[in-house]
């Protein structure tokens, strides 16, 4: 485990998965190598840094799996639920509060995603803690195109730069096939 890295959560969609490589995915291992091959596909081939594919969380199967411990994962735990696995990377890249999500990953309520997050951002400025309320701005800056808190277009997508979300779908396909894959841009 050496050399520096920056982490970044891709997220996919089974059904654009299907779609480029004709057939259908039946098991999570089926979806974790193609999920894997596509991602890498769609983030392009780095020589350097050095990419390296960590691990996937699945809506459909309800679990997540790390496959590579080159890198510590920064959202990933094996066998962890996917709302779990949402909820890390809301709280860790938007500092959002694991009550207004879990809240939010129930119903799919956006307005009152945006509520709750208004309140707790105007709790914030008031106490100057300006760096959060960042987050929690740039946590929604996308949610009506991905349809999740934290994750941004592909525009976005470095290899340097913070540990980031970034929705490398054509559109969104809504709730049940959604796929998270985790990288890591390396530095040795």
């Amino acid at each position: 485990m050496g050399g520096i890295y920056t982490n970044k959560a891709l997220l996919l969609d089974e059904r654009e998965i299907e779609a480029a490589y004709g057939y259908k995915l039946e098991s999570f291992d089926d979806l974790y190598d193609a999920a894997t091959e596509f991602a890498e596909t769609e983030v392009g081939d780095y020589e350097y840094p050095m990419s390296s594919y960590l691990g996937c969380s699945s809506e459909r199967f309800d679990t997540s799996e790390v496959r590579c411990y080159d890198q510590r994962s920064s959202w990933l735990e094996q066998g962890e639920a996917w709302a779990q696995t949402l909820g890390k990377i809301a709280e860790d890249l938007g500092s959002l509060d694991r009550r207004v999500t879990e809240a939010f990953f129930r119903t799919g309520d956006r307005q009152a995603l945006i509520s709750a997050v208004s309140e707790q951002a105007t709790k914030l400025i008031s106490d100057e803690s300006f760096i959060q309320v960042r987050q929690m701005m740039t946590a929604l800056e996308n949610i009506n195109e991905a349809g999740l808190p934290c994750f941004r277009g592909t525009q976005h997508l470095t290899a340097g730069g913070d540990d980031d979300a970034h929705d490398l779908r054509d559109r969104d396909w809504g709730a049940g096939t959604r796929v998270i894959i985790e990288m890591a841009f390396v530095w040795e």
